[in-house]
């Protein structure tokens, strides 16, 4: 491993939701990673998970539990300390292992620990999580575990793994994956997954779990670790169902980018309150973010340099549109008071006509008044007139031939 490649570094929280604390309900998401002692600190591993909380999923604190411990360990056994280890190189045997081996196992091995939980832990009317079902519904609860007993237990999983070469992405079930580069252009490596309509989610108790994984390879050359992304957020669906849209949720990306630059240890320790407002101000939920940091402490703060220009071309634009609506408001302006102005000249000059027109209306109107008496009088005069006498018509000379 040469001082070229960059280093690998990891943090995160789970914080109990509003609603929740409000409810006297436990946590039931769940947060673990794993780094090596190399260098890189790869291969570095991330899972978290968000149990259902239904009232059929009640154990759900305990299977989100179990399910981030079953990926680091298989994470761990396949790329890290498995024996004959696989050949990180080997890119048909990590898609072999990634798409197929992996999430079957996964389930498998999450299913026996359920099994095993349960076994020591049978339930029982005293069960803390099946007293919290509401009476009207534990007939109805208790038909469904009897049926498939790991249902009490159903989560959903995230996890990510980084090596020195490509990066693994696998989700099952609901949350957010959001990577962002040196740049901060954001992007999501994993596609929408049309199965999760409203509160529905896909689950590691269900039937086709292993088949309902997502999964993304993405691959790049050692020489070339910058195309890698300089921050990867997962966090649990109470993040993003706390902002109002997506648009407004990917802006968390640019902002915990600058974030860990300026200080990663300083971000760890600012980020639980974070959580705890955006949970008391959105969704109530619990609320679950991990992040992986690649820090390369000779380019990062070129990167940064260059993301804070990028932020301040932005502003400059901002500034410039807003300068250009101004001075086409005050163009606007200018020109009604113009017209005002106009209209104000002209009614000033038209006043003593008007005035002249107001004032002289009462002779004017005498005047007019006086004429037509006057009028008058003439035709009756003309009617007492004699008429003059009709003269006798004679016949014509001419005679018709």
């Amino acid at each position: 491993m040469t001082n070229k490649l960059p280093q690998w570094r990891c943090m995160g929280c789970s914080v109990r939701g509003a609603s929740h604390v409000r409810n006297d309900l436990p946590n039931q998401d769940a947060i673990a990673w794993h780094s090596t002692d190399s260098d890189s600190g790869t291969p570095l591993i991330l899972a978290i998970a968000d149990g259902h909380g239904s009232s059929k999923s009640f154990r759900s604190d305990i299977g989100s539990t179990l399910a981030v411990e079953t990926a680091i360990r298989l994470m761990r056994e396949f790329f890290i300390e498995g024996q004959p280890r696989v050949d990180l190189a080997d890119l048909k045997a990590i898609k072999d292992i990634a798409y197929t081996l992996f999430p079957q196992r996964l389930v498998h091995e999450w299913s026996i620990s359920v099994q095993q939980h349960l076994h020591s832990h049978p339930f029982t009317e005293n069960d803390p999580g099946w007293q919290r079902v509401p009476q009207k519904e534990k007939l109805t609860v208790k038909t469904a575990i009897e049926q498939n007993p790991i249902l009490a237990y159903g989560t959903t999983l995230i996890t990510v793994l980084i090596t020195e070469t490509f990066i693994l992405y696998a989700q099952l079930g609901d949350g957010d994956i959001v990577c962002i580069d040196a740049y901060g252009t954001v992007m999501r490596p994993l596609k929408a997954d049309p199965k999760l309509l409203g509160n529905e989610t896909t689950s590691l108790c269900s039937a086709t779990a292993w088949k309902d994984f997502r999964i993304a390879l993405t691959q790049y050359p050692e020489s070339k670790f910058e195309i890698a992304p300089a921050l990867i957020l997962v966090a649990t669906d109470g993040y993003a169902n706390s902002f109002p849209s997506e648009a407004e949720f990917l802006k968390i990306a640019p902002d915990y980018l600058q974030m860990t630059r300026e200080g990663f240890q300083d971000a760890a320790s600012q980020l639980p309150q974070f959580l705890e407002e955006t949970s008391t101000h959105g969704s109530g939920d619990d609320i679950t973010l991990g992040m992986i940091k690649r820090w390369e402490p000779s380019k990062d703060l070129a990167d940064s340099l260059h993301l804070m220009r990028i932020q301040q071309d932005q502003q400059s634009r901002i500034i410039r549109q807003l300068e250009e609506n101004q001075k086409k408001t005050s163009k606007a302006l200018l020109y009604t008071l113009i017209g005002f102005s106009a209209m104000s000249v002209l009614t000033i000059a038209t006043l003593p006509i008007i005035s002249w027109f107001w004032f002289s209306r009462p002779a004017i109107n005498q005047q007019s008044a006086e004429q037509q008496q006057s009028l008058q009088k003439r035709i009756e005069t003309l009617e007492k007139a004699p008429k003059p006498v009709a003269k006798e018509s004679k016949p014509s000379r001419e005679v018709e031939r």
